[in-house]
């Protein structure tokens, strides 16, 4: 997947219901059910749009008219108010401009596909893996939810597996990316939950500690299967090695693989 990709992926979803209300559609594009999650979602289709334009500035695109309009047409997209008009009342849903999106994306894909262009790219998650992670995190909130844990720890495992919930709705449009915004956003709290010593009284606990842990396990083997990039980049080197240490179970024998420390 490459920010063409996965933008090009949306515009056929958006294009497949151009007759349903807008926020409708929002609503079945990521799984989501209220509002307030919508424009969550759109803010991070707008960082999936300026990677695009980053990679076009890298690639001293920036300049061409076509693939200006792909940058301006999708910020239009996901900045339109009017959520309970149609898809195709959205001015850049119009058939012609469609059309020259679908031409100036394709055109892109093209030439990095033929190593004209040099686009960050990762390879997609294999379906089953995908599914079954989700499967296992959206059983996991409903036992939270219906455990009798005290308040406090029902809170901060229930704040961690929904946004793990949210990475998946948003993987689509972010890669793995989503799921790293996870661990940056929620490293305190499972370093917390880390620390906390086990106990036999401490059932639903530590069955919980056990799953964050094995789905920390399975996004680090994806990054690095998948992604194949250093993450130094991304998160402070105490975070990085935090995570490495703890969920190496999945990696330790993944052969030609390097992520620079």
């Amino acid at each position: 997947m490459t920010s063409v990709s996965r933008l090009k992926s949306l515009l056929e979803d958006l294009e497949n219901r151009s007759d349903k209300k807008v926020l409708n559609t929002w609503y079945e594009i990521f799984s989501i059910t209220t509002i307030f999650e919508v424009y969550d979602h759109l803010s991070h289709v707008g960082k999936e749009i300026d990677s695009l334009e980053e990679e076009l500035i890298k690639n001293k695109l920036i300049d061409n008219p076509d693939y200006k309009n792909i940058i301006s047409s999708f910020n239009g997209i996901v900045q339109h108010i009017h959520m309970t008009q149609t898809i195709s009342q959205i001015s850049f849903m119009n058939k012609e401009n469609i059309m020259k999106l679908k031409i100036s994306l394709n055109s892109l894909e093209t030439l990095n596909n033929a190593g004209h262009l040099r686009f960050k790219f990762e390879s997609d998650v294999k379906e089953e893996e995908f599914d079954n992670f989700k499967n296992s995190i959206n059983e996991t909130i409903e036992k939270i939810e219906n455990s009798d844990m005290p308040d406090e720890d029902k809170k901060i495992f229930l704040s961690i597996f929904y946004d793990f919930n949210k990475a998946i709705s948003l993987y689509k449009i972010n890669g793995l990316n989503s799921f790293w915004e996870v661990i940056e956003n929620n490293i305190c709290k499972i370093k917390l939950i880390d620390e906390i010593e086990n106990s036999q009284e401490n059932g639903n606990y530590n069955e919980l500690k056990r799953v964050l842990i094995n789905s920390l396990n399975e996004v680090w083997y994806w990054i690095q299967i998948y992604q194949k990039a250093d993450q130094t980049l991304k998160v402070s080197s105490k975070i990085y090695g935090y995570i490495k240490s703890k969920v190496s179970e999945l990696t330790d024998n993944i052969e030609d693989v390097e992520i620079s420390e």
